[in-house]
């Protein structure tokens, strides 16, 4: 059964997380299940009566303790069961004053208390309150077809009162009164009812609804979207949203919809339709969104397909709804035909279902180390291999723990970075002031940019279970408004643009503040939406930004500099809690500029680097976030290899603060040249492979002398130049004949080991405690 949902459950992790992103939303109304699928189907007479047991509670579904429409966890709430609801009878008599500006909302509001008491017998527990008024539509043009009854009785109602008015006078009339009385009676309704029982979410069936029906006439052109008109109809129930509680639309599938992709685009523009109207109409929180659907398509019971299920379960939850409705009519419990229709419909749907629990429902794990049982990492990331193929010039990279591959797969198994270029429509400007994908986050679609990256991610990391370095390199814009100088401060001159576009009468101060308030806040839900896709579709990689967190400590000119991240800079980079909250590993840059060659102060350069890396994960509560800084071999933007001592300030010092690797990364125009290649090589050779070896295998040894092998020695303040070097009256790098990789001699002395207990302590991995690390358990 599970062979073909591979890509669509892949699908059912994608953007769950990207909706709740924007806004905080309610947490589950039923503990524990971040996602619902609410029973609603009358059976409670199939067993008893006709003998046909439908035992729910055998699956992993959210069943009514009655399997009723009373008393339970969802109550619907008919027109016939709430109040005085004025409306027309299918043959056209009047009921309770046919439209609403011509019933009692006085009298109606007084038979509420009776009418919810009795189907809701409790505060306790909380739970789904559905109104189902479908008669009529709130919005004037939305009264067509059989609904257009209520447009004529109004135009009745007026005409009669205004003989001498013409027709247009009439109709614009009979709309105000209509529309009007309509948001009365809907309003104080659930104004009254939320009184009454406080804790359940309250709203309106089919609200919003998205008017996207339009496939049986256009079926060569369907897309599913929702017609512009009706979004903008849509925002015109700001205050239907705004009382509301939660949002309850259907996607109820004709079966000429059946296993096709058109059903799906037909659900997925309905559930983002209630998604957006979710998020942008309160100010401080989202709507929860549960979405009616039948176990049977429209109009037979015919179980939905496979395809269907996913199509509508799964594509709610994908796209970050509270859950499901299955709502089923008597039709379904007539006879025993359809119960056991319905029993074997219940036996398909529900381990379907059961999977998608199991998906969302899946825990972020955390490693102790990048590689296994390897304390410090080093990632080789240049393209060597363009050496070996154009110049026959081979660097030995065995060395390193992992070997990413430009030139081949720059994308591989371990280790996979996405350029700006690479992973949806990031937002930018060009060098010469061009817009690209609408040049500002807030000009531009997140959704779009979410559905192209869905593919992109999918096509570069094809393994679902990839668990290496997921870098995304997006270096345009940064995204607190601060930050965004020199170059970038086309950003904020844009933005300020677009907002005396919108207010050419505000003044500069109230611009500005909009400005930096919409950049930010756009600029938060695409890092954070991209990174929480990526962490959906693979769960087990180190997602996270490249440089990030920045120190921006580069006044190198100072004569008292001391590599301390400027004032101001720790406070702004707190304000990105949420993208280090977000964030599986951080990615900080320590390059170092020309300007510190022969200056001695790279190692302070680099110390404060990373330390800020460690601050920012100490401060959101998780010190068990990697950091794997980026560093070069060459002086930035130059063919100048590091000396011995520079490696030492930037791998060494990375090392000795706990980093769980690096990774060094080489440009392409260090590798465009035969010459430059045989650099590369004789530096690999020579300096660098028996520089990684020693800091490599001195992490280890003392994290295994020190931690037990349960954790990373970390420097103590008190030792600021410590460093986890190899002691080299105690080992030996022999380079072995015939190109063989590098091996180290030796073990450690006793004064080795007591060199380390005084200058380094222990930071435990994720699941161990103790001053050795010798105990599991959390801290």
């Amino acid at each position: 059964m599970w062979a073909g949902l591979g890509p669509a459950v892949t699908l059912a992790l994608v953007v769950v997380a990207w909706a709740a992103q924007l806004k905080p939303t309610a947490p589950p109304i039923f503990t524990g299940r971040p996602f619902v699928v609410a029973w609603d189907v009358p059976t409670q007479d199939c067993g008893p009566r006709l003998k046909v047991p439908l035992d729910l509670k055998a699956f992993d579904v959210q069943a009514s303790p009655n399997e009723g429409f009373v008393n339970q966890n969802i109550t619907i709430f008919y027109h016939d069961r709430l109040g005085l609801y004025p409306r027309f009878s299918s043959v056209g008599r009047s009921v309770h004053g046919g439209v609403p500006q011509n019933g009692s909302l006085w009298a109606h509001l007084k038979m509420l208390q009776e009418h919810v008491e009795h189907y809701i017998r409790s505060q306790e527990p909380a739970g789904l309150a559905v109104i189902d008024w479908e008669d009529w539509r709130p919005v004037w043009v939305r009264n067509w077809q059989d609904k257009d009854i209520y447009r004529q009785s109004s135009r009745q109602l007026v005409a009669v009162r205004h003989p001498d008015w013409p027709a247009d006078r009439v109709v614009k009339q009979a709309q105000y009164e209509f529309e009007f009385a309509a948001r009365q009676f809907m309003l104080e309704t659930l104004r009254f009812v939320k009184a009454v029982r406080p804790r359940h979410l309250w709203g309106f069936y089919l609200f919003p609804d998205c008017y996207n029906h339009d496939y049986v006439q256009n079926w060569e052109t369907y897309t599913g979207r929702c017609p512009d008109v009706e979004v903008s109809r849509n925002d015109q129930l700001a205050w239907l949203w705004a009382e509301s509680t939660a949002l309850f639309p259907s996607v109820y599938l004709d079966e000429t919809l059946a296993s096709s992709t058109h059903g799906r685009n037909f659900v997925s523009f309905r559930v983002q339709e209630a998604l957006r109207v979710a998020h942008t109409h309160h100010a401080n929180h989202a709507l929860p969104v549960y979405v009616f659907t039948r176990p049977t398509y429209s109009r037979r019971l015919t179980g939905l397909s496979e395809m269907d299920l996913i199509s509508t379960i799964g594509e709610s939850a994908a796209l970050g709804a509270a859950g499901v409705i299955l709502w089923g009519d008597a039709g379904y419990t007539t006879s025993t035909v359809s119960l056991d229709s319905s029993s074997a419909m219940a036996v398909h749907l529900l381990p379907t279902y059961a999977l998608f629990l199991t998906l969302l429902g899946t825990a972020q794990g955390s490693r102790s180390s990048v590689v296994p049982n390897q304390p410090f990492t080093t990632i080789w990331n240049a393209n060597t291999q363009w050496c070996l193929e154009k110049y026959g010039v081979d660097v030995d990279v065995s060395v390193f723990d992992v070997v990413a591959n430009p030139g081949q797969t720059f994308r591989g198994p371990d280790m996979t970075i996405f350029y700006s270029y690479q992973l949806g429509t990031y937002p930018y400007y060009t060098s010469a002031g061009e817009p690209v994908f609408g040049g500002l986050p807030q000009n531009a679609s997140l959704d779009t940019h979410l559905v192209h990256s869905f593919q992109d991610i999918q096509a570069a990391i094809p393994e679902s279970d990839f668990s290496g370095l997921a870098v995304i390199d997006w270096e345009a814009w940064r995204p607190r408004w601060a930050f965004n100088w020199d170059s970038k401060d086309i950003y904020r001159q844009r933005s300020r643009a677009l907002v005396r576009g919108q207010h050419p009468d505000w003044p500069a101060t109230r611009v500005e503040a909009a400005a930096r308030d919409q950049f930010q806040k756009a600029a938060q839900a695409w890092m954070a939406g991209t990174l929480k896709l990526g962490q959906a579709l693979r769960p087990r990689g180190l997602w996270g930004f490249y440089g990030f967190p920045d120190c921006y400590n580069y006044d190198f000119l100072s004569p008292n500099y001391t590599g301390e991240c400027p004032p101001g800079i720790g406070a702004q980079n707190d304000q990105l809690g949420w993208l280090w909250r977000q964030s599986r590993a951080l990615y900080p840059s320590i390059y170092l500029p020309t300007e510190l060659e022969g200056t001695g102060k790279g190692q302070m350069y680099v110390r404060h680097r990373v330390g800020e890396a460690f601050r920012v994960a100490e401060d959101v509560g998780d010190p068990y976030l990697p950091v794997l800084p980026y560093a070069q071999i060459f002086y930035d933007n130059t063919n100048r290899v590091l000396p011995l001592d520079e490696l030492e300030h930037s791998l060494g010092e990375s090392a000795a603060q706990g980093a769980a690797g690096v990774v060094l990364w080489v440009s392409w125009e260090n590798t465009r040249t035969k010459e430059s290649c045989q650099a590369i090589k004789e530096y690999v050779d020579t300096t660098l492979g028996p520089f990684i070896l020693n800091v490599t295998s001195g992490v280890l040894l003392c994290s295994q002398a020190l931690c037990s092998g349960h954790g990373r020695c970390v420097r103590r303040p008190s030792y600021p130049e410590a460093l986890l070097f190899l002691n080299p009256t105690s080992f030996s790098i022999q380079l072995p004949p015939g190109g063989r990789p590098l091996t180290l001699q030796g073990a450690l002395s006793r004064e080795d080991r007591m060199r380390m207990a005084v200058e380094f302590q222990c930071r435990c991995y994720r699941g161990w405690k103790g001053v050795r690390c010798e105990q599991q358990g959390m801290r």
